[in-house]
């Protein structure tokens, strides 16, 4: 939130959050700290498309919102499996996601380098440095240069809904049934 206040100061991007959890007071009070202007789910006001940031809450088909997004950004410092980030690609959204110690880098790269401190252009997404103060301004300028190049997010687009494909059902069943049969001859 302190990223996208800086980030949002010159722009007119809007930031949507599904989800609910013990965060969710701390996060709106940050966001009144910061003077966002934000929505949220948890009252009885209106959908009103000035908002800057939009708390949804828990939401029973995330698709629906998912496939409306310009970019999915996962600026998470801790991952296993990121099953959001599998769903976002599944759409076809282009990805940035902070480098953490597991996940994103699994899901948007075959290489296995060492965590990156300077911004990656993975094979099917953009790895950043985690997100802090620090990288606020590498953050900013990438988040900016997707946004603004057509052809980038045309061919982030198709490359991740590709990449999603690999972490699908069927491809999975198929390499369990190979893997399976491996052991048992």
């Amino acid at each position: 939130l302190k990223w996208f206040a800086q980030f949002n100061q010159a722009r007119e991007y809007k930031l949507v959050i599904i989800g609910d959890g013990d965060l969710r007071d701390s996060l709106l009070a940050l966001c009144a700290q910061l003077r966002l202007s934000t929505y949220n789910a948890w009252t009885d006001e209106s959908l009103d498309p000035q908002k800057e940031i939009y708390f949804l809450g828990f939401q029973e088909n995330p698709f629906n919102f998912l496939s409306q997004c310009t970019a999915f950004i996962l600026p998470s410092s801790w991952e296993g499996f990121p099953m959001v980030l599998g769903e976002a690609m599944a759409c076809g959204i282009p990805v940035i996601a902070a480098d953490c110690p597991t996940g994103p880098r699994e899901m948007l790269t075959n290489e296995s380098e060492e965590h990156v401190n300077t911004p990656y252009l993975a094979e099917y997404g953009v790895l950043l440095p985690i997100l802090n103060e620090l990288s606020f301004k590498i953050w900013s300028d990438q988040v900016c240069g997707l946004l603004t190049n057509k052809n980038k997010m045309m061919h982030y687009s198709i490359k991740s809904a590709e990449r999603a494909e690999a972490f699908s059902q069927t491809n999975n069943s198929q390499h369990l049934t190979t893997l399976i049969n491996s052991v048992l001859k």
